[in-house]
């Protein structure tokens, strides 16, 4: 289920940023690919709904971001989730499929 969060910090120069969980803890970062809209620029204070993905050997990142105004309260239920699988479920299985011995 998709989490809510404040956008902290967005450098466009570089692409990426932070997200303030709602539900407390450290910022989450994200880059410029993990915005589902593609076309706008998130400013501080802005909200939207995201998933988390487990980097390999390092902290969580926030992924499959969308504007919380495509999101309802109650749960933020990305549009991903009608396609087959959100970008985070895919991203771990390609990371599942290339850990897999030959």
């Amino acid at each position: 289920m998709a989490k809510l969060g404040t956008i902290r910090f967005w450098n466009p120069e570089r692409g990426t940023g932070t997200i303030d969980p709602d539900h407390g803890g450290d910022a989450l970062p994200f880059k410029w690919a993990d915005l589902q809209d593609g076309t706008e620029r998130p400013a501080p204070e802005q909200r939207y709904s995201y998933e988390t993905y487990e980097v390999n050997g390092g902290g969580k990142r926030a992924v499959d971001l969308r504007p919380l105004a495509n999101a309802t309260q109650e749960g933020a239920q990305p549009r991903a989730q009608e396609q087959q699988g959100t970008y985070a479920q895919q991203r771990q299985q390609r990371e599942q499929a290339r850990n897999q011995p030959n």
